[in-house]
């Protein structure tokens, strides 16, 4: 019985690990990309090392699928966020980095790309990641 109990929780795990979105962590071009346009920011560490994130979502942008990445500041969410909107068809990555001072009620963002411009409706996406609006309502957010 306790065989038996085992090959079902491991299939279980396995089937649950199967059905997870794709990581921005498992992607080495994701991460190379990454790289090079955080190369001149002063991010924080937990950045590099990894905040706690949000479930990947995919969105469509004129035809072409995108991959949206969300995490924030350990323990402290509503201070600093990180959003990443990635098509890897496109090879292209654009991020943005919040960093709120709930005190003075103000929020500074700085933006990343590995692109010269940056389209309104990759901001509005990234944008609604940082805000929740992205997960309340994902199906307003293909263009």
């Amino acid at each position: 019985m306790k065989k038996l109990l085992f090959v079902m929780l491991a299939s279980a795990t396995t089937l649950a690990q199967a059905e997870l979105p794709r990581t921005f962590s498992s992607d080495h071009f994701a991460q190379a990309e990454f790289n090079k346009i955080s190369l001149r920011k002063n991010l924080p560490a937990w950045i590099k090392t990894g905040g706690t994130t949000s479930e990947t979502k995919s969105v469509k942008i004129a035809g072409q699928d995108y991959l949206v990445f969300n995490s924030c500041k350990p323990h402290d969410c509503a201070s600093e966020q990180i959003a990443t909107i990635y098509s890897s068809k496109l090879k292209t990555m654009t991020s943005v980095y919040s960093v709120t001072n709930l005190k003075k009620s103000t929020q500074q963002l700085s933006w990343m790309s590995n692109k010269m411009d940056i389209s309104i409706e990759e901001k509005t996406v990234l944008l609604s990641a940082l805000t929740g609006a992205l997960d309340n309502y994902p199906q307003k957010f293909n263009f």
